[in-house]
């Protein structure tokens, strides 16, 4: 669910889950939750509308399909990787079909020639102008390790994966005091540390 909030609106960096007392944030239970809701809603929807079953059903067993394969389940209980952005990429298509073809059904059957489909087409262009600084302005922050892990740090301090990725950094820079500083900082914060995912 992380995913794909973050894929509709990419406005965060987010660790992947810090533990206090042995539990979870509880929006991750709220997730849990969610995802029963959506899936009791789409069966209803399915009942009720025979004529969306192809598109509906299509779209999400091909975003299903595409998620199953890249779900790092096994790499997770061993690894340090719970989940990638970038590996969802291809299956998101699946849900952007949805988003294009209900709100152009509703136009079409709403207000074919009106002011529906200019306020849409200019929302798309404004979303699209709008994902394009973001991606710009982050391109900076990727532009390496260093700069890259001191960003996720100043957003979220507690990470210990991203402590000792500066660290590691820093060490192929050869600034080894700097180094050896987080990654004592990345072992005060392990404790609390189950894994992370790729930072928006």
């Amino acid at each position: 669910m992380t995913g794909v909030q973050t894929c509709a609106l990419p406005i965060s960096i987010y660790p992947y889950p810090i533990l206090k007392n042995g539990i979870l944030p509880t929006d991750y239970y709220f997730s849990l939750l969610l995802v029963i809701a959506l899936a009791v809603i789409l069966i209803v929807i399915l009942k009720k509308y025979p004529s969306e079953r192809k598109i509906l059903i299509t779209c999400l067993l091909f975003f299903i399909l595409n998620i199953s394969m890249v779900l790092h389940v096994l790499s997770s209980i061993g690894g340090s990787v719970v989940a990638a952005d970038r590996y969802t990429y291809v299956a998101y298509w699946g849900l952007f079909v949805l988003c294009v073809y209900y709100p152009e059904k509703w136009i079409k059957r709403t207000n074919p020639k009106g002011i529906y489909r200019m306020v849409y087409v200019f929302f798309l262009i404004i979303v699209y102008v709008l994902l394009s600084l973001k991606t710009y302005t982050r391109n900076k922050i990727w532009s390496d390790s260093i700069t890259f892990f001191n960003d996720v740090i100043k957003k979220n301090p507690s990470v210990a994966f991203a402590w000792n990725q500066l660290g590691n950094a820093k060490a192929d820079a050869d600034r080894n005091e700097e180094a050896r500083s987080e990654e004592h900082t990345s072992e005060l914060q392990s404790h609390s540390f189950i894994s992370y995912a790729v930072f928006c």
